[in-house]
């Protein structure tokens, strides 16, 4: 006799319909989400609209986008980071002053090297940002992977490229929730 499976639906695949859910909750009403289709480290592209009129009726492109790398987890780890002083990493290397910090809230996600290396090289004319949902407080938390890089990543580890993922460090302060100004 043979048996047969029915369909079935991964864990992952659970969580992604979660993470888009709340998405586009807690995103502006009049900002859209466009599929990129096949998952090759961008997930979706976020077009930005604004009402035009007081009434709140008409709505018109910002010529604005950014690329989406959606990542959902039900068991994210919390901490504190030091932040130390430092100097711009742009005109030269790190330098950091370990006497001066300030400890920063942050949600720890455990990046894939080949989704760093996809954003390296798109470069850094559209910004990528990564956000993380977290499936059991239904909170989001972002930031953009293109600065994360290249201003934290390559100049605190320069053996990175050499990892098969690399802690992300996203600031608890960078939550997208359906209040205005955030």
């Amino acid at each position: 006799m043979v048996k047969f499976m029915r369909k079935q639906r991964s864990l992952n695949q659970i969580k992604e319909d979660i993470s888009i859910r709340l998405l586009r909750e807690k995103l502006p009403q009049e900002w859209v989400i466009h599929s990129y289709g096949s998952d090759y480290g961008i997930d979706c592209v976020i077009e930005l609209f604004d009402f035009i009129d007081e009434k709140k009726k008409i709505v018109e492109t910002l010529g604005e986008n950014f690329f989406v790398q959606l990542k959902a987890s039900d068991c994210i780890n919390y901490t504190i980071r030091k932040a130390y002083s430092r100097g711009n990493v742009a005109k030269g290397g790190l330098t950091q002053n370990k006497e001066e910090y300030i400890d920063i809230p942050v949600a720890n996600f455990q990046l894939d090297m080949s989704d760093i290396a996809t954003v390296q090289s798109i470069g850094t004319a559209i910004p990528i940002i990564l956000i993380l949902v977290d499936t059991e407080s239904e909170k989001i938390y972002f930031i953009c992977l293109n600065d994360y890089i290249d201003k934290v990543i390559v100049p605190e580890d320069s053996k990175y490229i050499d990892k098969k993922t690399k802690t992300i460090y996203i600031p608890l302060q960078n939550e997208i929730n359906n209040i205005e100004d955030s």
